[in-house]
């Protein structure tokens, strides 16, 4: 069975890349990685408040580890 991990990363790599041009080409802006880490993280917040709901959904209770 072949291993899926490295296309995948490469894929998501370049889909990375491609946004982060895409950006600069169309705000003519210089590269601000302050901006990138910002998007990240609200994506993570994003994909945090989804895994909470489908939890509580399953009628379990997230525990935060922090």
């Amino acid at each position: 069975m072949p291993d899926l991990g490295t296309p995948k990363a490469i894929t998501a790599m370049a889909h990375k890349l491609a946004r982060i041009i895409w950006h600069l080409l169309k705000y003519l802006e210089p590269y601000d990685p302050a901006v990138w880490a910002k998007a990240e993280e609200k994506n993570r917040q994003k994909k945090i408040k989804r895994l909470q709901k489908n939890a509580a959904s399953l009628g379990f209770q997230p525990v935060s580890n922090s």
